[in-house]
C-alpha cells in the first residue's frame, strides 16, 4: 500500500476543569466564577476506506475483476485517460537498509541443492561466501569493514575506506528462473501482504544484487535488479484475490517504481535518500524479495503483464509513464491527487467512482470503520486544555473526504478555535482514512452565572456566561431593595450550588436566600440583624472543605471575626476575631496555589497598599506571602479562575470609568502577566460570579 509523500505512518478527558472566562468589553462588565466542567465524550469518527485513496483502489480493481473486468480495464477506470503500455527499463535499486552501525547478513540455499556462491567485491579483492556463511558489516572511520565466517573455517576481514562493496550471485539473464542462493538480513522481519491473514517472513533476497554504500547517517544497503524481478517481490495485494486484479496490482506496481526511477534519477544523491530509486516500506511501496518469491498466483500476474506500465501523455517525466499510487480502498470515491498531496490537478489521478470497494461486492473489511478517540487526547493534540467542539469546516471536490476541521476549546482560559487537515487528524488519530463524519457531545460547563447590582436603585440581572467570556441570555432581572452594601455568594452547604447573602450596614440587617436554576430567590433562608458598619463581608474557605465559611471586617476600627456557617445561614463560632489595621477598602479570599484552601488579600484603594497572607484552618492569617502598592482607587478586586487549573487569577475594576484588568497570580502573591483589560459599564456596586445550578 503506498501511503503517499512523508507519509510513513503505516510503519510504525476524562477531568474536571474549573472555569471562569475572560470577559471582553460588554454592556455590562461580568466576571463569571469558577464552575466546574468535566471532559466530553469520546470524539467519534465514522469512515469508510483505507489509505490515501488517489490512484487505485485495491478492493475497487478486486471488485472489478469479480465483476469480469479485465486489468486494462480497471486500469483505464482509476487512472482516467491512461492506457497500459509496455516499455524498456533498465535496473532499478531498492534501499532495504540505511544508516546502520552494524549488520549481518547470512547466505543460504533455495532448495536442497547447494546454491552458487557469492561473490564479494570491494577495494580489498574479492571473497566467495559460501551457503551457511555469516557475513557481518561494521561501519570504521573511515569506511567499513566485512568479516565473512564460511562454514568451518575461520574469520575473514577485510576493509575499504570508500566502503563501495557488491555482492553477487545471481544472473540477470536468468531473470524468471527460480534462483538458486538467498541472501538474509539478520534478525529482521517483514509483513507480507500478499498472504491473508498477513504474516511476517525474514528478509531474503533472492534476486539481484546487494550493494553497501555510505550514507550521511552511516551504511546504506540496497538491491539492484530488474524491474520485473522487483515487481515479483513487492507484497501489496493478497495472491489469493483474482487474476484480473493482481495484474492491475502488477502493472501499478511497476508504473511507480519506473516512474519514481525516472524521477529521482541517479541513487548516489536524490530524494530516496539512502541509494535507491525506492525504498522498501510503505513510503514508497512493500518489498519483501523473497519472502515469498514462490508465490505461483503472482508470479504469474507479474509475467503476465511484463514490462507493462500505466502510461498518459501528460505524465510529467517525460516517458509517459504513471507516477500509479495505489491503496486499500476509498470510501466510495477515489481523491484528486491535488487535494490529497497538493500540487497540479492529473488527469490520471483525478477522482473517480469507487463504490465497489464498499457495497459489498468484496469482503472489504474496512468499508465502514469507527474509531473513538478521548477527548483529552484530542485536546493535547491540538493544543487546547480542553475540548468544546470539532467539526469538518471543508471537504475534497472529488471524494467528499475530510479536508480541513476545526477543533475549538479552552487554552490558558481563552476559547480558541484550531484548524487541522485531514491528513493530521488521520495521521494523529491512527484513522485509516480522511473518508470520514465526526461526532462529539462536548461537556456540560458548569459555569457561574453572573449577578449585578446598583445600590441606588436597586436594579439587578443575573446573566448567563458563555466560555468566549461574552454574556450569555438573561436568566433573570428586576429590582432588590435599595441600599445594600454587600450581596455575596456562598455556599452554605458544600453543594457548589451557591445562595446568596445580603447586607446592609447602616442597621445590620442580613438575609440569606438560596437561589433557583432561573435566578428566583427562595426563602429567605434566614434573616435578621447582624452589628452595624461591616464593610466587608467575604465568603471564605479557609479549610479546604468546599464548604465556606464567613468573614466580617470593619475598616474604621479594623475589627475582624470569622465564624463557621450552618446550611440554615446560623453562624457559628467565631473561629477567630480581633483586629486587623484599619482602612482596608477590599479583601478578598484568593486560592493562589490550587489547593482548595483560600489565602487572603488585602487593598487600600487610597494608597494602593495590599497584601496577601496565607489562611489559617482556624481563620487566623498564616505567613505573609507578599505585599507592596498597586494603582490607586480600585473599587472592585475579585478572585477569578481563569484557566481552569483551579489557581485562582486577579480582576479588578473601578466603578467610575468602568476600567478592569486581569492578571496571572504567582503562588508568592505577586501579580503575572497582563491578561485582558479594557472598560465595562460604569456605577455597578456589587458584580458577583454566582452559581445557580449546581
Amino acid at each position: 500500500m503506498i501511503i503517499g509523500p512523508n507519509s510513513n505512518w503505516m510503519r510504525r478527558v476524562t477531568r474536571f476543569l474549573t472555569l471562569v472566562i475572560v470577559a471582553f468589553s460588554l454592556t455590562v462588565g461580568v466576571v463569571p466564577r469558577v464552575g466546574a466542567a468535566e471532559s466530553g465524550s469520546d470524539v467519534v469518527f465514522d469512515g469508510s476506506g483505507w489509505g490515501h485513496g488517489v490512484g487505485m483502489s485495491q478492493y475497487g480493481a478486486y471488485g472489478m475483476a469479480k465483476d469480469g473486468f479485465t486489468s486494462d480495464q480497471i486500469i483505464a477506470h482509476y487512472y482516467k485517460g491512461a492506457t497500459v503500455t509496455a516499455i524498456a527499463t533498465s535496473p532499478i535499486w531498492v534501499n532495504l537498509e540505511r544508516d546502520f552501525q552494524t549488520l549481518q547478513l547470512s547466505v543460504g540455499s533455495v532448495g536442497a541443492t547447494p546454491g552458487a556462491p557469492v561473490t564479494i567485491t570491494s577495494a580489498a579483492g574479492p571473497l566467495s561466501a559460501l551457503p551457511g556463511a555469516v557475513i557481518t558489516i561494521t561501519l570504521t572511520a573511515p569506511g567499513c569493514s566485512v568479516s565473512l565466517v564460511n562454514p568451518g573455517t575461520p574469520a575473514v576481514l577485510i576493509t575499504d575506506p570508500a566502503c563501495a562493496v557488491d555482492f553477487h550471485w545471481y544472473e540477470w539473464s536468468t531473470a524468471g528462473q527460480t534462483p538458486t542462493t538467498k541472501v538474509g538480513i539478520v534478525g529482521c522481519l517483514l509483513a507480507d501482504w500478499n498472504m491473508s491473514p498477513t504474516i511476517h517472513r525474514p528478509c531474503e533476497y533472492a534476486r539481484g544484487t546487494l550493494h553497501l554504500r555510505t550514507g550521511p547517517g552511516g551504511l546504506d544497503l540496497s538491491a539492484e535488479m530488474l524491474i520485473d524481478d522487483y515487481v515479483s517481490g513487492t507484497s501489496e495485494m493478497p495472491s489469493a484475490w483474482t487474476a484480473a486484479a493482481l495484474e492491475a496490482q502488477a502493472i501499478a506496481s511497476r508504473s511507480y517504481a519506473v516512474a519514481r526511477q525516472l524521477e529521482r534519477g541517479p541513487v548516489a544523491s536524490n530524494s530516496c535518500d539512502g541509494w535507491c530509486h525506492v525504498k522498501d516500506t510503505t513510503a514508497d511501496q512493500r518489498y519483501v524479495g523473497w519472502g515469498h518469491g514462490n508465490n505461483t498466483a503472482w508470479l504469474a500476474a507479474v509475467q503476465a503483464t511484463a514490462g507493462e506500465v500505466v502510461h498518459h501523455p501528460s505524465a510529467p517525466n517525460g516517458a509517459g509513464v504513471v507516477t500509479a499510487y495505489f491503496s486499500s480502498s476509498s470510501g466510495g470515491n477515489t481523491e484528486n491527487i491535488h487535494e490529497m498531496f497538493g500540487g497540479v490537478p492529473r488527469t490520471y489521478l483525478s477522482s473517480v467512482d469507487d463504490s465497489v470497494a464498499v457495497d459489498g461486492t468484496v469482503p472489504n473489511p474496512k468499508a465502514s470503520w469507527q474509531t473513538a478517540v478521548s477527548s483529552a487526547v484530542v485536546a493535547q493534540a491540538a493544543g487546547l486544555d480542553l475540548l468544546l467542539g470539532v467539526k469538518i469546516i471543508e471537504t475534497r471536490t472529488g471524494s467528499g473526504s475530510a479536508a480541513l476541521l476545526e477543533f475549538s476549546g479552552l487554552s490558558g482560559g481563552q476559547l480558541v478555535t484550531v484548524e487541522k487537515t485531514g491528513f493530521w487528524t488521520r495521521t494523529n488519530f491512527g484513522l485509516f482514512s480522511e473518508s470520514f463524519t465526526v461526532s462529539y457531545t462536548p461537556p456540560v460547563i458548569e459555569s457561574d452565572e453572573v449577578f449585578f447590582y446598583r445600590s441606588t436603585d436597586g436594579v439587578f440581572a443575573y446573566y448567563n456566561s458563555n466560555p468566549n467570556g461574552v454574556l450569555g441570555s438573561l436568566v433573570k432581572s428586576g429590582s432588590y431593595s435599595k441600599g445594600w452594601d454587600s450581596i455575596t455568594a456562598v455556599d452554605l452547604d458544600g453543594d457548589t450550588q451557591d445562595e446568596a447573602f445580603f447586607y446592609r450596614s447602616a442597621d445590620g440587617v442580613f438575609k440569606y436566600y438560596g437561589l433557583t436554576s432561573s435566578g428566583s430567590l427562595v426563602g429567605p433562608l434566614r434573616s435578621g440583624t447582624y452589628s452595624k458598619g461591616w464593610d466587608s463581608i467575604t465568603a471564605v474557605d479557609v479549610n479546604g472543605d468546599g464548604h465556606d465559611e464567613q468573614f466580617f471586617y470593619r475598616s474604621t476600627d479594623g475589627v475582624f471575626k470569622y465564624y463557621g456557617i450552618t446550611p440554615s445561614g446560623a453562624l457559628v463560632g467565631p473561629l477567630s476575631a480581633g483586629t486587623y489595621s484599619k482602612g482596608w477598602d477590599s479583601i478578598t479570599a484568593i486560592d493562589l496555589n490550587g489547593d482548595g484552601r483560600d489565602e487572603q488579600f488585602f487593598y487600600r484603594s487610597s494608597d494602593g497598599v495590599f497584601k496577601y497572607y496565607e489562611m489559617k484552618s482556624d481563620g487566623s492569617l498564616g505567613t505573609l506571602l507578599s505585599s507592596g502598592t498597586y494603582s490607586k482607587g480600585w473599587d472592585s478586586i475579585t478572585a477569578a479562575d481563569l484557566d481552569g487549573d483551579g489557581k485562582d487569577e486577579q480582576f479588578f475594576y473601578r466603578s467610575s470609568d468602568g476600567i478592569f484588568k486581569y492578571y496571572a497570580m504567582n503562588p508568592s502573591g505577586s501579580l503575572g502577566s497582563l491578561l485582558s483589560s479594557g472598560t465595562y459599564s460604569t456605577g455597578w456596586d456589587s458584580i458577583t460570579a454566582i452559581q445557580l445550578d449546581n
